[in-house]
């Protein structure tokens, strides 16, 4: 029980790291910040990453292991499943939450000339606009699900005697 439990732990936090490593490391490529200032802000980015992946792996990822392990499939390729949907679906309902506040007729939002809302109805750049957007999300969220299952699959959990 103990061994699964350490297991399980390590895998959380290997889910919560190593997207906020990732992101980290992107928001480092930005060069319009002196380098003083970049690594406060990589440092104050990776650390809210770090706890919105925590939230998710924790909230979401947690009991979706629980669900595959009942079902057998704990398989690299079901983490890679479901984190990208772990990833995905909270910032898509949060995205469509804020779209539906304005589908009103009559209303229109452009982004670089191209209508996104054409009098109140979502068009089709809309719609490929927010999938690209949210499937960023799902690969910060593969990468998480992955290193999650990579850690409760291979790294070895101590014994009971060592832990004493």
């Amino acid at each position: 029980m103990r061994n699964s439990l350490a297991r399980i732990s390590l895998a959380l936090l290997a889910a919560a790291v190593v997207p906020a490593m990732i992101v980290g490391l992107l928001a480092n490529i930005d060069p319009l910040f002196p380098s003083e200032s970049r690594i406060k802000y990589c440092l104050g980015l990776s650390l809210i990453a770090f706890f919105v992946a925590l939230a998710h792996a924790v909230v979401l990822g947690l009991p979706a292991f629980f669900v595959v392990s009942k079902l057998h499939l704990t398989q690299w390729w079901m983490s890679i499943v479901c984190g990208f949907i772990i990833g995905t679906v909270p910032f898509a309902i949060l995205d469509w939450r804020e779209t539906s506040s304005v589908l009103v007729p009559g209303i229109n939002q452009m982004d670089n000339g191209v209508y996104l809302i054409k009098n109140g109805v979502m068009t089709m750049a809309w719609w490929y606009q927010n999938i690209f957007h949210n499937s960023m999300f799902g690969v910060f969220g593969i990468l998480g699900a992955y290193s999650a299952w990579l850690v409760w699959r291979y790294f070895p959990a101590p014994s009971y005697s060592e832990m004493i």
